[in-house]
């Protein structure tokens, strides 16, 4: 048995908003995170020996890779900069930021390429344009995600600074691109030969080098973040495919075309993929539980307007239990819902009705003892209490409620005139810390508590213990 506090702190941590930035990666999401990553170490192991290897030139090849990665990262960018619009945080502004960032260098890079919209490429691009972008591109992202890694987990901006603050990051991000592009066009004879044609020159290799180091950087800073989010885990798997492509398609290939070319672009676009999925996934997973909210909070409403009218009709109390339980039980999606009324006399309460999955009874077990409820004087102080029932003294109350499939029970106190009048058990299978349940919960609990005010229940109640 726990006390109120426990529930509160319980739901409170139940109730939070799930987002990818805030919600603490599960086992599951940590499994299917390994697996993507062994997946695509595998193929980069079996493509590895073969990446020299040359292919033919297919023209309508880079075109449509670079406009799929164009889409996927500016999607990425927005949904990411929505989140810090209701998050706040730099961290996940400087992220959001940096995606709108690759997006850019990815229409800069398809641009320079040779031969894709002009022979040399446009933008005044020179011969070493294009290779210079793409490993500007490739340093620039690890190092975003190297200061996302950095920033403390949880530091939300103020919420009216938040529209300035994305539109500094987004002019931060298209600052940051047009340098990279003039590096390299105007300042294109001051950089180091890293291409001869379309074949690698030996300086490249120091380049690639250093950026493949980079991406290897913030893996382990992604995973010494306390505690490790969803958006944490898939950006170390993001980081991972960064390093396959650049391995492939900068370090361990001899030139464009070649097999590592090809394969280092695949790599990228799955690399463009992870979190706008998982993004679009959680948009999704929100979007249902809104709706879910929305239909429960319309069923709230029609039980408490049903007691109302059984009230003003002065129905008594047995017939409003009757009537309300098992539709308190769908509401809550419980495996039982039980209304009891305290009899101060015997120090016990008296079962008014129960309903379970499959049916529904009135008083036919009418005495049970106060204690089967949880802690009896905190209960007289207005605190709920959560009961789990495999720690109950064996009984036929415990045997009854496992054979009914209720393992834990939260149980709301009835409350009127400073007098414990009955108790309110919401039992289930699973432990129950939905704050919104809780609240539906209460509500019915005071309401039950002034029919039975109404229908004179407390005058048979008035010896009953006072409220501390």
């Amino acid at each position: 048995m726990h006390d109120a506090s426990e529930i509160r702190a319980a739901a409170k941590a139940d109730s939070q908003p799930s987002f990818l930035p805030t919600e603490v990666a599960s086992d599951r999401q940590r499994r299917l995170a390994l697996g993507a990553v062994i997946v695509s170490a595998a193929i980069f192991l079996a493509a590895a020996p073969f990446s020299q290897a040359p292919l033919a030139p297919v023209p309508a090849f880079l075109p449509a890779y670079q406009a799929a990665l164009i889409v996927l990262e500016l999607v990425t960018a927005v949904l990411l900069y929505g989140q810090f619009a209701i998050l706040g945080g730099r961290g996940l502004l400087v992220l959001a930021s940096a995606y709108l960032f690759n997006a850019l260098m990815a229409v800069a890079h398809a641009l320079s390429f040779p031969g894709l919209f002009a022979p040399g490429g446009l933008m005044a691009a020179g011969p070493q344009t294009t290779a210079w972008l793409y490993f500007l591109w490739h340093m620039g992202f690890p190092l975003a995600v190297i200061a996302f890694a950095r920033l403390p987990a949880a530091e939300p901006a103020a919420r009216g600074s938040r529209a300035a603050a994305i539109a500094l990051g987004a002019l931060a991000a298209a600052l940051a691109a047009a340098a990279c592009v003039l590096a390299t066009t105007a300042g294109h004879d001051a950089l180091p030969v890293i291409m001869s044609g379309n074949r690698d020159a030996p300086a490249k290799l120091a380049v690639a080098a250093f950026t493949w180091l980079l991406c290897l950087a913030a893996v382990p800073l992604l995973w010494r973040r306390y505690p490790r989010t969803v958006l944490d885990l898939w950006l170390i798997v993001v980081m991972c495919a960064w390093m396959f492509d650049v391995a492939l398609a900068a370090v361990l290939n001899a030139g464009r075309f070649d097999l590592g070319w090809y394969a280092g672009r695949a790599y990228g676009l799955l690399a463009g993929s992870f979190v706008l999925l998982v993004l679009l996934l959680e948009n999704s997973l929100l979007y249902a539980r809104l709706a879910r909210s929305h239909a429960r909070h319309d069923r709230r409403l029609a039980l408490l307007h049903a007691i109302d009218r059984a009230l003003a009709a002065e129905q008594p109390p047995e017939a409003i239990a009757s009537a309300i339980v098992p539709r308190l039980r769908e509401v809550l999606d419980a495996d039982r819902a039980t209304i009891c009324f305290f009899d101060a006399g015997a120090a016990q309460v008296r079962w008014l009705a129960t309903a379970g999955r499959h049916h529904v009874l009135v008083e036919s077990d009418p005495r049970l003892e106060l204690a089967s409820m949880g802690d009896a004087s905190a209960l007289v102080r207005g605190e709920a209490q959560r009961v789990d029932t495999r720690a109950m003294a064996a009984g036929r109350v415990r045997d009854g409620l496992l054979a009914s499939g209720v393992q834990h029970s939260i149980v709301e106190p009835m409350i009127a005139g400073g007098r414990l009048l009955g108790v309110l058990a919401i039992g289930s299978a699973r432990p129950q810390a939905d704050e919104e349940q809780r609240a539906i919960g209460r509500e019915v609990a005071m309401q039950l508590a002034i029919a039975a005010v109404h229908a004179g229940l407390f005058e048979r109640g008035r010896n009953a213990p006072s409220v501390a």
